[in-house]
């Protein structure tokens, strides 16, 4: 049911890197098949390039939530400021259709660490 999740929530995001599959296997180790030359081969978790490990932890986190915690108040969204524009923007239309709060990270150069602030929306929370 999990390994099902994980290619519906990676369909419904539409990325664009050339995963045919992601998914884990008895052992718990994750599966990456790609598409290279019109073939699928399997692929490894250490020769992805950081935004593609970013959007495998993305799509393992949202299929997680959803397989097992689909109840849960709230999703917390690790370092999204790889993503451009149009794609966090799907992902987050795609995790506020599930959820009421998300929480959203990201890391601060360090010349911005002295300015960091706490941002918040509490105008969707009801007394």
């Amino acid at each position: 049911m999990f390994n099902e999740r994980i290619q519906e929530v990676y369909n419904l995001l539409d990325f664009d890197e050339p995963f045919e599959n992601i998914q884990l296997d008895q052992n718990f180790n994750i599966k990456i098949y790609r598409r290279f030359q019109g073939q699928t081969e399997e692929d490894t978790i250490d020769t992805l390039s950081r935004s593609e490990k970013e959007t495998v932890g993305l799509v393992l986190m949202l299929a997680s939530r959803d397989a097992y915690c689909d109840d849960f108040p709230f999703f917390i969204a690790d370092e999204t400021s790889f993503y451009d524009t149009a794609r966090l923007t799907r992902i987050m239309e795609y995790i506020s259709e599930r959820v009421p709060y998300t929480v959203i990270t990201t890391l601060a150069s360090a010349d911005e660490q002295s300015d960091l602030s706490v941002e918040h929306d509490l105008t969707s929370v009801s007394p």
